[in-house]
């Protein structure tokens, strides 16, 4: 009969490597709101992008019903 390992497995290892990241480690808070805000103004600006392009088609629609 074999006897269990105690070294852990490769996969358990992996494991918690993944999970004892800090976050801060990545990123500091500046550079956190700095990406957050990036991110709100991108969306910000495909939201309009969005609105402009359904405006014309709601126009194009409209004045093919006329």
């Amino acid at each position: 009969m074999s006897q269990p390992s105690e070294n852990p497995s490769p996969s358990d290892t992996d494991v918690d490597e993944v999970s004892s990241i800090d976050p801060m480690d990545l990123y500091d808070m500046d550079d956190f709101l700095l990406e957050q805000d990036l991110l709100e103004d991108l969306g910000d600006n495909l939201a309009a992008e969005l609105m402009d392009d359904v405006e014309v088609v709601r126009v194009q629609v409209k004045k093919s019903f006329q």
